[in-house]
């Protein structure tokens, strides 16, 4: 007997929103060689990515200098939960990739914009980037 559609669709959505969910295997398990790109590092963007420090402004910068080449540019993230407390816009032409063991992470505190609207219960549906609720 096939299984109904609704019960598919229940099973992902809550396999979406377990919070084990956002420790997912990265896809660039090593760092990737790329001259040209920007690599968020500790000792030129100040990033601790332990999820208690704020990276908002080195998480910006790094994105700000990607914008520096002609058509946009790449900026790779390592691992590691990294809390936001302002709005980082990704301008156009910017990509941003993790890469480690797993995928980064953006924890948001409860006063970033835009942090009430996210909930462990209304948790984005990108498989690329994750978002979890400072507690």
């Amino acid at each position: 007997m096939p299984i109904p559609n609704r019960y598919l669709l229940l099973a992902l959505v809550l396999s979406v929103n377990v919070p084990g969910a956002a420790f997912a295997a990265s896809v660039f398990t090593t760092r990737p060689d790329d001259p040209a790109a920007v690599y968020i590092t500790p000792q030129e963007f100040g990033v601790r990515g332990d999820g208690t420090t704020d990276d908002s402004a080195g998480i910006q910068a790094a994105i700000d200098k990607a914008t520096t080449t002609p058509n946009g540019g790449i900026v790779f993230l390592p691992s590691g939960r990294y809390r936001l407390t302002r709005t980082i816009y990704v301008w156009r032409g910017v990509r941003v990739i993790g890469w480690g063991a797993t995928r980064p992470v953006f924890v948001l505190a409860a006063s970033t914009p835009c942090a009430a609207s996210i909930s462990s219960s209304s948790t984005p549906r990108s498989s690329r980037t994750r978002f979890s609720r400072s507690l």
